[in-house]
């Protein structure tokens, strides 16, 4: 036998191999198309000849033959637009959605980009939106740190607080490339901590409400918050005293989102005020007029503070005036009864003596204004006035004050969005909506007198700010596109100032000089300012804010922000320091 001979029966025997027969069908679909592709790209670098470029065609038909590459035009549409969201972004992409990559000017500062939030189940981006207004907030950071610090000091759980401040220095945290965070944690913290109202927002693939979801995280911090302040109360005996340091039985205090309301309700027609009740509040709830193009952010807190005419009000002082009327009338009608009748029982006379003690009680309470107490064995008359008015104003403003415009029109069975365009300001005078040291009580008159307006000098004097003004600086918004039952949450925010400022990156606003003021800083800055040394790409236009949608981050200015009342939902706005003041 040949050579030629044995390499034919070598040849035979390895074709009838079973272990051949598996590797071979392999073996051709993937090592051709890498053979294919080599050779496409070999002949391309040929020239661009018609014999080459038929040729290249030949292997790519070939490659679109391979059985991975059969599925229905459809399918293949739909991964092409896959393919197509997924892509790499370029440099200039990135640019676009992250804001400047260099510095165009000698003061401007680059720290990276800012992070994004993925859209978890396509409709997460009420959730998305409200924690990237949050990550803006610089009294919250502070307050979180405060409480997570005692927290693990008492040993206390706080897996809400925790879980937020992870979020938020994660979200203020600059990348080298463009990043977006998943926010996983968050939502399964928020679920375990609050499991009877996750059902309807985390549950649900329904269009949720982001105002809906700041309530929750709110009333979650004040839940894990007290929970602290009562375990670094409790009595832990003379071993506690060694475990313990004195600062860990401070109370954290009040929320950052909590003030408190001062609420008056007067009659007109006996000019009775009642006393003066106070609410806390984290968040206001503003109506926005039905029937105009558009409003001012000031003219809706008017309408919440405004003198409010009632008619179907019980009035504590007519009633006990109504009450003390009958009273009179029985204890005489049985007092002239016992006079006529010599012979009157004992019974008669003692209900007679009753009628006239209840009578007198009421006079006396009368009297001396007691009228909110309540008499014993005196059923109180309900006396309706006819006209009465009834006002809320701020008592104590918070530090940072959520506002959110209520757009929701009902008629009916059916919902609508009412699409109003608020004016809001990047800084509002929160002044005129708050109570001064003296409340007045008088039916027709405000509980508080409006300060006068700033004038309008160009050289101010101590005089001209006798009144201590509230300021208030924009610091997020959360605006909604779409229609009542669906659409699209948005978020504009504060850019963080950059790492290089330290913990002075998150400190609060304040007024570094008087409102008015005309001084070079002043003129190219503004009044209030974050710092001395401030950043020229934190104030030029088109810089010092970002719009986020999820996962797309992009740098614009607060000329862009206050063009969006049509769509502002939720406002966040946080009080501004006095030089000298830390209030």
């Amino acid at each position: 036998m040949n050579i030629q001979d044995e390499f034919r029966s070598w040849s035979l025997a390895v074709l009838k191999d079973p272990l051949f027969l598996q590797l071979t069908p392999l073996a051709i679909f993937v090592l051709f198309p890498l053979i294919a592709l080599l050779s496409v790209q070999a002949v391309l670098s040929l020239g661009s000849s018609s014999a080459t470029w038929r040729l290249a065609m030949v292997f790519e038909s070939f490659s679109f033959s391979l059985p991975w590459n059969w599925s229905s035009s459809s399918g293949t549409q739909h991964e092409t637009k896959k393919l197509k969201k997924k892509a790499l972004r370029t440099h200039s992409e990135q640019i676009e959605l992250n804001g400047h990559a260099r510095p165009h000017h000698k003061n401007d500062v680059h720290d990276g980009y800012y992070p994004g939030l993925v859209n978890i189940s396509g409709t997460y981006c009420f959730m998305n939106s409200t924690m990237q207004a949050m990550a803006s907030l610089s009294y919250l950071h502070p307050y979180l740190s405060y409480t997570q610090a005692k927290a693990i000091q008492l040993d206390v759980p706080s897996p809400v607080v925790d879980a937020l401040l992870a979020l938020l220095q994660d979200l203020n945290t600059p990348r080298t490339a463009y990043h977006s965070i998943r926010p996983l944690d968050m939502i399964t913290t928020l679920v375990n901590h609050s499991r009877s109202r996750h059902n309807s927002l985390f549950s649900s693939r329904e269009h949720q409400d982001a105002q809906e979801l700041f309530q929750l995280v709110s009333e979650c911090i004040k839940k894990e918050v007290a929970a602290v302040d009562n375990e670094g109360q409790r009595d832990r005996g003379l071993g506690g005293l060694s475990q313990v340091r004195n600062d860990a039985n401070k109370e954290i205090g009040k929320s950052v989102f909590d003030g408190l309301t001062a609420n008056r309700r007067s009659c007109v027609e006996c000019g009775y005020t009642e006393a003066v009740m106070h609410f806390t509040f984290d968040s206001w709830q503003l109506a926005v007029p039905r029937y105009v193009a558009s409003c001012h952010l000031e003219d809706c807190l008017t309408e919440y503070t405004k003198l409010e005419m009632l008619n179907d009000c019980i009035c504590r002082k007519c009633s006990m005036k109504a009450t003390h009327l009958k009273l009179r009338q029985e204890a005489d009608r049985l007092a002239a009864a016992v006079n006529a009748d010599p012979t009157a029982s004992i019974s008669k006379k003692k209900r007679a003596k009753d009628a006239r003690k209840l009578e007198l009680k009421v006079q006396s309470a009368l009297d001396h204004g007691r009228l909110e107490e309540d008499v014993k064995g005196v059923k109180l008359e309900k006396v309706f006035s006819r006209a009465s008015t009834k006002q809320a104003m701020i008592a104590r403003p918070p530090q940072v004050l959520a506002l959110h415009l209520n757009r929701s029109l009902s008629y009916g069975h059916y919902a609508a969005k009412n699409t109003v365009r608020i004016l809001f300001p990047e800084f509002l005078d929160l002044t005129p909506f708050t109570t001064s040291g003296n409340l007045s009580t008088k039916p027709s008159v405000p509980i508080s007198s409006q300060p006068p307006l700033l004038p309008r000098s160009t050289t101010p004097t101590p005089a001209t700010y006798a009144v201590q003004r509230i300021i208030y600086r924009l610091s997020a918004v959360v605006c909604h596109y779409g229609q009542h039952s669906f659409g699209h949450y948005v978020c504009y925010r504060r850019k963080p100032r950059p790492v290089s400022y330290g913990s002075r990156r998150f400190a609060p606003p304040r007024l570094a000089d008087p409102l008015g003021c005309d001084c070079e800083k002043c003129q190219r800055y503004g009044p209030v300012r974050d710092d001395d040394e401030a950043v020229d790409s934190m104030y030029r236009p088109g810089r010092g804010w970002l719009r986020i949608s999820d996962d797309s981050v992009k740098e614009c200015g607060i000329e862009t922000v206050v063009q969006e009342g049509s769509g502002a939902f939720m406002l966040y706005y946080e009080r501004v320091r006095r030089h000298s003041s830390r209030t």
